[in-house]
């Protein structure tokens, strides 16, 4: 059975700010090109993050996912309302003919209609139109109160639309999510590069050139500034199995306290610099990977480098073996 794997962001920036510190940074390195060059860092490599930074800057915005969205939903509604008004029609020409407790009446379940579910909805609208076309044909009762084939058939067409309209809002909802996880795809692909970048241009000009270094100097903050000091620490690490020593790629690191999971890159690597003070444990989870426990201890406004071993899944022998 394939796991689906849900992308959570690497970064606190917001989108915008994101796209927006890394275009400067872009600026900076092209600035500096001579002494990235000296450092192996290829103008290829420098035009593969520009395209990247386009690439994220052009997946839609969440604000446009969820604007369609919500009109999706109201159109989804308005049809409700009107097949509801619809069977609340038939509902009460049945009850002029049979009264509320007479089983010609209670058959169509019209307690169904009122704060139910959609699915529970459209279920409720075909069953009306077969029981009032059923009767329609012989129970003259409910004819003499006025049911009509025109009334059974706004019931069906009401139903279709109502229909219709749920499958198109499941279809929006759907490709909010997938635009979602394309965004944060791109996003974490910008921000991990971003965060290389400048850890080489932080190094470059740490001793001799403060103003270049503040330049490569970026926080994973939402607005870009210092988290406050003395609240958080630093925290980077590598994740590898215990036997083969490989790489444990696309895992998720759950820290107490913390509501997004930091994310294990490829090559089993993971970083955060806004790890709570107070925060003393965590979970790492990865397909095929036992879950493991770690305890540490984060300092104020410094960095912690761990190194984790994770154990495979055991797998129990089949019964008799």
């Amino acid at each position: 059975m394939t796991t689906e794997k849900i992308l959570t962001r690497a970064y606190n920036l917001t989108d915008s700010l994101l796209k927006q510190t890394a275009d400067g940074i872009v600026i900076n390195i092209e600035r500096d090109i001579d002494d990235f060059t000296d450092r192996g860092i290829t103008q290829g490599r420098i035009d593969a993050f520009n395209d990247s930074i386009i690439l994220f800057d052009g997946l839609p915005y969440d604000d446009i996912s969820l604007g369609n969205v919500v009109i999706a939903t109201q159109d989804k509604e308005t049809k409700g309302e009107k097949l509801k008004k619809a069977i609340r029609s038939i509902r009460m020409v049945a009850e002029n003919a049979f009264g509320t407790f007479d089983g010609n009446y209670r058959i169509y379940h019209f307690d169904r209609l009122n704060n139910q579910p959609d699915d529970v909805v459209h279920r409720l609208a075909r069953s009306v139109v077969e029981i009032a076309s059923q009767q329609l044909i012989s129970n003259p009762e409910i004819v003499a109160e006025g049911l009509t084939q025109t009334m059974i058939t706004n019931v069906t067409l009401c139903d279709v639309a109502f229909d219709a309209a749920i499958d198109n809002q499941t279809k929006v909802i759907r490709k909010r999510d997938t635009d979602a996880q394309a965004r944060i795809k791109a996003g974490n692909v910008v921000f991990k590069e971003m965060r290389k970048l400048c850890n080489v241009g932080k190094d470059l000009y740490y001793d001799d050139d403060p103003a270049r270094y503040n330049d490569y100097l970026i926080y994973n903050t939402a607005d870009g500034t210092p988290p406050p000091t003395g609240e958080f620490g630093a925290m980077k690490g590598v994740v590898k199995d215990s036997m083969t020593l490989d790489e444990v790629d696309n895992g998720l690191f759950f820290l107490d306290g913390v509501e997004t999971p930091i994310e294990i890159d490829t090559d089993g690597t993971f970083e955060s610099d806004m790890v709570p003070v107070d925060c003393t444990h965590g979970i790492i989870t990865s397909y095929g990977k036992e879950d493991k426990h770690i305890y540490f201890t984060i300092i104020p406004d410094e960095e912690i480098t761990v190194h984790i071993f994770m154990d495979a899944v055991s797998v129990e022998p089949p019964h008799g073996t």
